[in-house]
Protein backbone atom coordinates (compact mmCIF):
# COMPACT_ATOMS: atom_id res chain seq x y z
CA UNK A 1 0.00 0.00 0.00
CA UNK A 2 1.78 2.96 -1.27
CA UNK A 3 0.49 6.69 0.43
CA UNK A 4 -0.55 9.51 -2.21
CA UNK A 5 2.81 11.39 -2.20
CA UNK A 6 1.38 15.65 -1.37
CA UNK A 7 3.99 17.98 -2.15
CA UNK A 8 6.10 18.96 0.83
CA UNK A 9 5.32 22.75 2.07
CA UNK A 10 8.13 24.44 3.02
CA UNK A 11 7.72 27.60 5.04
CA UNK A 12 9.39 29.62 1.62
CA UNK A 13 6.41 28.17 -0.27
CA UNK A 14 3.66 28.51 2.41
CA UNK A 15 0.89 31.37 2.13
CA UNK A 16 0.08 33.25 5.18
CA UNK A 17 -3.19 32.75 6.27
CA UNK A 18 -5.56 35.98 7.03
CA UNK A 19 -6.36 36.01 10.47
CA UNK A 20 -9.64 36.40 10.57
CA UNK A 21 -11.17 38.68 13.24
CA UNK A 22 -12.82 36.78 16.55
CA UNK A 23 -15.89 37.26 17.05
CA UNK A 24 -15.17 38.96 20.57
CA UNK A 25 -13.14 41.59 18.97
CA UNK A 26 -15.71 42.38 16.15
CA UNK A 27 -17.58 45.45 16.66
CA UNK A 28 -21.59 45.26 15.25
CA UNK A 29 -22.80 48.84 14.27
CA UNK A 30 -25.31 50.47 17.30
CA UNK A 31 -28.43 51.74 16.62
CA UNK A 32 -26.74 54.91 16.82
CA UNK A 33 -23.78 54.15 14.65
CA UNK A 34 -26.66 53.09 12.05
CA UNK A 35 -28.83 56.32 12.63
CA UNK A 36 -25.47 58.43 12.39
CA UNK A 37 -24.86 56.93 8.85
CA UNK A 38 -28.41 57.34 7.75
CA UNK A 39 -28.20 60.83 8.42
CA UNK A 40 -25.10 61.25 7.21
CA UNK A 41 -26.18 59.88 3.95
CA UNK A 42 -29.37 62.10 3.64
CA UNK A 43 -26.92 64.73 4.21
CA UNK A 44 -25.24 64.04 1.03
CA UNK A 45 -27.97 62.89 -0.94
CA UNK A 46 -29.67 66.64 -0.49
CA UNK A 47 -26.56 68.44 -1.21
CA UNK A 48 -26.08 66.21 -4.74
CA UNK A 49 -30.13 67.16 -4.79
CA UNK A 50 -29.51 70.98 -4.59
CA UNK A 51 -26.51 70.64 -6.77
CA UNK A 52 -28.74 68.60 -9.78
CA UNK A 53 -31.87 71.11 -9.69
CA UNK A 54 -29.03 74.05 -9.59
CA UNK A 55 -27.42 72.72 -13.16
CA UNK A 56 -31.12 71.98 -14.27
CA UNK A 57 -32.37 75.41 -13.90
CA UNK A 58 -28.64 77.31 -14.92
CA UNK A 59 -29.22 74.74 -18.22
CA UNK A 60 -32.98 75.70 -18.50
CA UNK A 61 -32.03 79.53 -18.25
CA UNK A 62 -29.44 78.95 -21.13
CA UNK A 63 -31.70 77.23 -23.13
CA UNK A 64 -34.04 79.98 -23.01
CA UNK A 65 -31.28 82.49 -23.74
CA UNK A 66 -30.26 80.19 -26.62
CA UNK A 67 -33.71 81.03 -28.24
CA UNK A 68 -34.52 84.52 -27.34
CA UNK A 69 -36.81 83.74 -24.54
CA UNK A 70 -37.10 85.63 -21.08
CA UNK A 71 -37.18 84.02 -17.77
CA UNK A 72 -41.01 84.56 -17.41
CA UNK A 73 -42.33 83.40 -20.19
CA UNK A 74 -40.33 79.57 -19.18
CA UNK A 75 -42.13 79.99 -16.32
CA UNK A 76 -45.15 80.46 -17.43
CA UNK A 77 -45.21 77.75 -20.18
CA UNK A 78 -43.82 75.37 -17.34
CA UNK A 79 -46.52 76.32 -15.52
CA UNK A 80 -49.15 74.96 -18.53
CA UNK A 81 -47.10 71.55 -18.05
CA UNK A 82 -47.76 71.12 -14.59
CA UNK A 83 -50.25 68.57 -13.18
CA UNK A 84 -53.26 70.40 -11.49
CA UNK A 85 -51.91 71.33 -7.83
CA UNK A 86 -53.79 69.21 -4.87
CA UNK A 87 -55.65 72.00 -4.11
CA UNK A 88 -57.84 72.35 -6.77
CA UNK A 89 -57.62 68.60 -7.70
CA UNK A 90 -60.58 67.18 -6.85
CA UNK A 91 -60.49 65.50 -3.34
CA UNK A 92 -60.30 61.65 -2.64
CA UNK A 93 -61.63 60.07 -0.14
CA UNK A 94 -60.88 56.54 1.10
CA UNK A 95 -64.05 54.61 2.58
CA UNK A 96 -64.27 54.62 6.49
CA UNK A 97 -62.56 51.67 8.52
CA UNK A 98 -63.71 49.73 11.43
CA UNK A 99 -61.08 48.86 14.01
CA UNK A 100 -60.54 45.77 12.52
CA UNK A 101 -59.45 46.99 9.49
CA UNK A 102 -62.69 46.22 7.58
CA UNK A 103 -64.33 48.90 5.39
CA UNK A 104 -67.55 50.03 7.20
CA UNK A 105 -70.82 49.56 5.68
CA UNK A 106 -72.40 53.39 4.68
CA UNK A 107 -74.21 54.68 6.99
CA UNK A 108 -78.44 54.25 5.77
CA UNK A 109 -80.66 57.47 5.48
CA UNK A 110 -82.91 57.81 8.76
CA UNK A 111 -86.46 58.76 8.08
CA UNK A 112 -86.67 60.14 11.10
CA UNK A 113 -85.33 63.48 12.23
CA UNK A 114 -82.50 63.58 15.64
CA UNK A 115 -83.94 65.60 18.37
CA UNK A 116 -87.49 64.83 16.96
CA UNK A 117 -90.09 63.55 20.26
CA UNK A 118 -92.38 60.70 18.66
CA UNK A 119 -95.25 59.24 20.58
CA UNK A 120 -96.46 55.65 21.05
CA UNK A 121 -100.47 55.58 19.85
CA UNK A 122 -101.48 52.84 22.07
CA UNK A 123 -99.30 54.00 25.15
CA UNK A 124 -99.19 57.96 24.74
CA UNK A 125 -97.14 58.27 28.11
CA UNK A 126 -94.26 56.50 26.15
CA UNK A 127 -92.46 58.47 24.44
CA UNK A 128 -89.15 58.53 22.04
CA UNK A 129 -86.48 61.39 21.07
CA UNK A 130 -84.75 60.66 18.23
CA UNK A 131 -80.95 60.19 18.15
CA UNK A 132 -81.16 60.03 21.91
CA UNK A 133 -79.63 56.99 24.24
CA UNK A 134 -80.93 53.95 23.44
CA UNK A 135 -82.09 51.74 20.29
CA UNK A 136 -85.58 52.33 18.57
CA UNK A 137 -88.71 51.33 20.55
CA UNK A 138 -90.38 47.83 19.08
CA UNK A 139 -94.00 49.85 18.79
CA UNK A 140 -92.24 52.38 16.00
CA UNK A 141 -90.05 49.46 14.57
CA UNK A 142 -93.19 47.65 13.53
CA UNK A 143 -94.79 50.57 12.27
CA UNK A 144 -91.87 51.21 9.41
CA UNK A 145 -91.00 47.41 9.31
CA UNK A 146 -90.77 46.77 5.07
CA UNK A 147 -91.78 50.46 4.41
CA UNK A 148 -90.17 52.22 1.78
CA UNK A 149 -87.96 55.14 2.59
CA UNK A 150 -90.86 57.58 1.63
CA UNK A 151 -93.29 55.51 3.55
CA UNK A 152 -91.42 55.01 6.35
CA UNK A 153 -90.58 58.79 6.56
CA UNK A 154 -94.49 59.57 6.25
CA UNK A 155 -95.07 57.20 9.63
CA UNK A 156 -92.55 59.23 11.62
CA UNK A 157 -94.09 62.63 10.54
CA UNK A 158 -97.26 61.29 11.03
CA UNK A 159 -96.10 59.92 15.00
CA UNK A 160 -94.00 63.39 15.84
CA UNK A 161 -95.01 65.59 18.49
CA UNK A 162 -94.96 69.06 17.35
Amino acid sequence: MSAAKTPAVTPATAKPIKEQPSMATEKKPTVADINAEIARLQAQRDEMRASEITDAVEGFIAKLNDVGLSLQEGIDRLKEKLPPSAATAPKTTRAPRASNGEAKAPKSKKAFVRGTTYHNPAEPDKDWVAGGVGAKPGWLGKLVKGKSFEEAKAIYEKYAKT
